[in-house]
């Protein structure tokens, strides 16, 4: 085995004297090596099978490499030790060796997962976790609204876990997933933002300042989008066929939503209002009320897919919305009337 450590790795003179547990589920008698996380847990594992996982455990646990002679030994076999919270270094173990188990019996994966496929499969250079749950995410927040509206989400992503997916997809291959991430962020409350979240490892979670401010530009204008959509959603243009005169009366429909429309934005406002401008079930009630008040299916049909296109440009805008720091808080400049 290698004697070289990386950086990320304890070393031996910083590592506490503690007794050891021993993971009931990765300790196996035919391990050739014993990792231990945050010196608490002990996991005995087949250093091969790491190896083809991972490229810094296959150049770490490379055993015909000379052993140092004062190589820690547990059971007959050479001890590493990681910094990895053990509940995360489980998940990687997991990942490892019984990658099927990852969704649960819904077939949903939970954001731990995700986590620790981003977070150790970059620290510990595992190309294919790293793919896997770009492809994951990009699944469960892909950049067509239409895919939007029929997606059967695969992680199950709560507010909270917003702040960490922010963390872990600002390198460039995940720009468009860090813009979700941050637009996800301005639905938690300010204290919450400014604070961060406990994570499941009892690691803290928070914001560095510059996606902070980010957050705090995008709650200031979110309100602004909000009211600007819904009063351009039944504005002119109207549809032909209602201008030319509709049987159901359109027309008078039309400009009654216009300012019920404005009015429903305006009661909407408040501190602790997500204004979640995506989610389809957002427009719904709105969108009744004009089916209720005797819109035809044609009328119907045109403002839905108003409202599907100016939802799509809010969305292909989100990466250059958060892209400055205090940018021009003009959102509605960018959503065009269609």
């Amino acid at each position: 085995m290698a004697s070289t450590e990386p950086e990320d790795l304890e070393p031996p003179l910083k590592r506490m004297k503690t007794e050891l547990q021993r993971d009931s589920d990765y300790w196996f008698k035919s391990g050739n090596v014993v990792m231990v996380a945050s010196n608490t847990v002990a996991y005995r594992v087949h250093s091969e099978l790491l190896g083809r996982k991972s490229k810094v455990f296959k150049d770490l646990l490379d055993h015909d490499a000379p052993q140092p002679k004062d190589q820690e030994l547990m059971d007959g076999c050479p001890v590493v030790h990681v910094s990895d919270a053990a509940d995360h270094f489980s998940t990687f173990l997991m990942l490892i060796y019984d990658g099927w188990r990852y969704r649960d019996e819904g077939g949903y994966i939970e954001w731990g997962v995700i986590k620790v496929m981003l977070l150790l499969g970059d620290k510990y250079d595992c190309p294919e976790f790293r793919t896997q749950a770009i492809k994951h995410l990009q699944l469960t927040f892909p950049a067509d609204i239409s895919d939007w509206d029929s997606r059967q989400p695969l992680i199950q992503v709560s507010p909270e876990h917003a702040i960490s997916m922010a963390n872990l997809t600002r390198s460039s291959d995940t720009s468009g997933m860090h813009a979700i991430a941050l637009y996800l962020c301005c639905s938690l409350p300010i204290a919450t933002l400014m604070a961060g979240v406990a994570g499941r490892a009892g690691d803290a979670e928070s914001l560095c300042l510059e996606d902070l401010d980010r957050c705090l530009q995008g709650r200031e204008d979110l309100p602004k989008v909000w009211l600007d959509l819904h009063a351009k959603l039944f504005a002119s243009p109207l549809p032909f066929h209602a201008k030319s005169g509709c049987v159901s009366g359109c027309e008078e429909v039309i400009e009654v939503m216009q300012g019920f429309c404005k009015e429903s934005a305006r009661r909407d406002l408040g501190p602790n209002i997500a204004y979640d401008i995506i989610n389809r079930a957002r427009w719904r009630p709105v969108m009744m009320d004009a089916e209720k008040r005797g819109m035809c299916s044609r009328c119907m049909s045109f403002y839905e897919g108003r409202l599907l296109r100016m939802r799509q440009q809010f969305r292909d805008g989100l990466e250059k919305r958060f892209q400055y720091v205090r940018a021009s808080s003009a959102y509605s400049d960018i959503i065009e009337l269609v």
